[in-house]
């Protein structure tokens, strides 16, 4: 799901969910990671352990991008204004 910006920093957000997701993002030191935590048939794929497992993983690869490297792919630092900001580029 998402929250999506709704009116000029007044209005109220929506939230959009896509029905046949299958996964999260997880952005851990401006680098993006997809993992796969429901099956076609809805059932999660990991437990509490491997997701636990999965995330430190996640961690321990962003660490070794280099902080000039993962400066170049900040894609996410763009989400460090505010709220109506974002709202109003969105329209």
């Amino acid at each position: 799901s998402a929250r999506i910006p709704h009116g000029a920093g007044v209005g109220k957000d929506r939230i959009v969910t896509a029905g046949n997701s299958r996964h999260i993002l997880v952005l851990c030191r401006n680098q993006f990671y997809v993992l796969d935590v429901v099956d076609e048939d809805g059932s999660l794929l990991l437990t509490i352990d491997e997701l636990t497992e999965a995330l430190a993983s996640v961690r321990e690869d962003a660490m070794v991008c280099s902080d000039q490297d993962c400066a170049r792919s900040a894609v996410g630092v763009f989400t460090a204004q505010t709220r109506t900001y974002w709202a109003k580029q969105r329209q």
